[in-house]
């Protein structure tokens, strides 16, 4: 089966799937043997139990967590762009910028 029919094929099981979503047995999904499949369906039935509405304290802890994370993601993000290689801060230290294709160069300043 080539990676497109498969692919198709698994949306259409997939999507098959959510519709009786709420009819399929926690033990049934257990016993997939497709791994990721398998934890998706089972994330998708504990969502499916998530009460979502207004009165509802899980749609804040969710909101929070999430933005939680997208915080500290941004946070890493920023500090990985903040950061200088061990080269540019030997250069940095040294007080010249080595050229790589000329590292024995002279690096004096020319007058």
């Amino acid at each position: 089966m080539s990676t497109k029919n498969n692919e198709e094929f698994l949306i259409k099981r997939f999507s098959r799937d959510l519709e009786v979503l709420e009819e399929i047995d926690e033990e049934k999904i257990a016993q997939l043997s497709d791994d990721e499949y398998r934890e998706i369906l089972q994330l998708a039935k504990k969502l499916t139990k998530i009460d979502f509405s207004g009165e509802s304290k899980a749609r804040e802890v969710l909101k929070e967590k999430l933005i939680s994370n997208i915080e500290k993601s941004k946070e890493q993000s920023n500090q990985s762009h903040q950061e200088l290689a061990e080269e540019e801060l030997d250069c940095v230290a040294g007080g010249f910028n080595r050229d790589q294709e000329n590292p024995l160069q002279d690096n004096e300043p020319k007058i």
